[in-house]
């Protein structure tokens, strides 16, 4: 999944199976942070049970949060309400350095971000929207935000066609006169 056809990826380990996501980034973490520094945008999202997630430096650690409140950063940026309650609004907290938090319970982070070479990296530990008293708007706008962040992770195919693409747009417009008629060579 993490080749140029792909700008975003998201990953989720919620619940059970924040072990297995744990162990996925670990294992993949090297052609992952070359895709991401190629301009690739990742979410990883993990409300878990049994385990911390770590991954380039931060650590979505276990904990258990019922209400959070979106930064300023985070309201432009999902398009919803500050504050978010619900049974479980996020079961981890973020821990690390240069991210930019976008939510908050105290002084604990629930989503934060950062760029990573050309690409970025979504740190979520939020539930499923339907633990959420205002429904999947805000895991919606977590998902929105984060493909808006990814470069342009070319395949050698599209710069190839694109180059054609233009070849054939200049040579059209040679071949037209003034006034979009074709003239006479």
């Amino acid at each position: 999944i993490f080749s140029a056809g792909n700008d975003m990826v998201m990953l989720e380990g919620g619940a059970s199976t924040d072990s297995a996501l744990a162990s996925f980034l670990t294992t993949n973490s090297v052609s992952i942070l070359n895709w991401v520094n190629a301009g690739g945008a990742l979410l990883i999202q993990s409300a878990g049970w049994y385990s911390n997630v770590s991954f380039a430096g931060v650590t979505l650690n276990l904990g258990g949060f019922g209400c959070g409140t979106l930064t300023s950063a985070g309201v432009s940026a999902f398009g919803v309400a500050a504050s978010q309650c619900g049974g479980s609004v996020a079961h981890d907290y973020i821990t690390g350095t240069d991210l930019t938090s976008y939510m908050t319970s105290g002084a604990s982070m629930l989503v934060a971000g950062k760029e990573v070479g050309a690409g970025y990296i979504m740190y979520s530990g939020l539930t499923n929207s339907q633990f959420h008293n205002s429904g999947s708007g805000l895991v919606n706008g977590v998902i929105r935000f984060t493909a808006a962040q990814a470069g342009e992770v070319p395949e050698p195919a599209s710069l190839a066609l694109l180059g054609v693409a233009a070849l054939a747009a200049g040579a059209a417009r040679r071949t037209r006169g003034p006034w979009g008629s074709a003239s006479r060579l």
